[in-house]
């Protein structure tokens, strides 16, 4: 073989090279942040489902929405198998880290409320699910789903000070990730979707409630009203998230250096998770009060949240594909 084919052969090997360190690449920069997303696609879907005013095929469009997230966790989890090798060392780790180097006042940063949103959705599964189990079977459910809803927003009562401090002391924070202020409307926004959830699933005359009658309706009144008082305090949280992007969209239109500063993020997700809480929220109190224009307003927060959803949905799966995000 002549010398001069030497290098040729040689190199043929390296073309496939970067192909494999990038695929390799790919998944071993897979974080557990990417699943905002499927929590995001999943409170969509239970959005969807619980619109006051639908049309037809939008059952369709829920389900194939539900499906969609199904796919994307398996394709998640898929990536992620490599994590559970390493779990207990992330865990040991943190705990160290929160030992040694605990947060000081006006330094909690927003993705800080994930931390207890598993406790406190707890309470928001137990108001999806008890409806449709056997009565012998709710009132644990219920009660279950109420102590852990009373963890999570108690421990989100103690968290919002230090977020609330934070903005104060260190602003809004950067462009890119200042749509992670959303992350606080979840806290209100699901209290009350699994306070009035579960009260409206209370089995009438069973158990606990066939000696006290009037409890169910009792705690359906109360749940309404902590509802309602709680809703415009997530909508101040909502309105401080949202007004904070109003100088972004006037410097894009004056077309100044923080347009290139807003580039997607996994914060960005915030934008639906927790709104999704909100407008679940709204639609019940809306079904209680009978009221036709709270039942719109929900509406009109479905179809915008679901927007969000899109471009956030497109936006994550290109900036994988990027490599920007990881």
């Amino acid at each position: 073989m002549p010398q001069d084919e030497l290098p040729k052969t040689a190199a043929q090997p390296s073309n496939s090279e970067p192909q494999n360190e990038r695929a390799v690449s790919l998944v071993d920069g897979f974080t557990w942040g990417n699943f905002t997303c499927t929590q995001s696609t999943g409170g969509v879907a239970l959005m969807l489902s619980k619109t006051p005013y639908s049309f037809r095929g939008l059952h369709t469009i829920g389900v194939v929405v539900f499906i969609l997230n199904l796919v994307v966790f398996i394709l998640f989890c898929t990536a992620m198998i490599y994590g559970a090798i390493t779990l207990t060392y992330n865990v040991v780790i943190f705990v160290v880290m929160f030992s040694l180097a605990p947060f000081a006042p006006g330094s909690m940063s927003s993705p800080m409320f994930l931390m207890i949103y598993n406790a406190m959705l707890t309470g928001t599964v137990a108001s999806a699910i008890a409806a449709d189990q056997p009565p012998s079977q709710r009132i644990p459910i219920i009660v279950a789903g109420i102590a852990f809803e009373g963890l999570g927003w108690i421990l989100c009562l103690l968290f919002l000070p230090h977020f609330v401090g934070n903005l104060l002391v260190n602003g809004l924070g950067p462009v890119n990730l200042r749509p992670g202020l959303f992350i606080s409307v979840g806290s209100a926004g699901y209290t009350i979707i699994a306070l009035i959830g579960c009260a409206k699933a209370i089995p009438d005359g069973h158990g606990y409630f066939a000696k006290h009658p009037t409890a169910a309706e009792t705690l359906n009144i109360m749940a309404l009203w902590v509802g309602i008082f709680l809703w415009l305090f997530t909508f101040w949280l909502f309105a401080i998230a949202a007004v904070a992007h109003v100088p972004i969209l006037v410097s894009k239109l004056r077309g100044d250096k923080s347009r290139q500063q807003m580039s997607f993020a996994l914060p960005w997700w915030a934008i639906v998770f927790p709104n999704v809480g909100f407008t679940i929220a709204t639609v019940y109190i809306g079904e209680e009060l009978e009221s036709s224009a709270i039942s719109w307003v929900a509406t009109v927060m479905t179809i915008l949240v679901f927007i969000a959803w899109l471009m956030d949905m497109y936006l994550h799966m290109k900036s994988i594909f990027q490599k920007r995000i990881m």
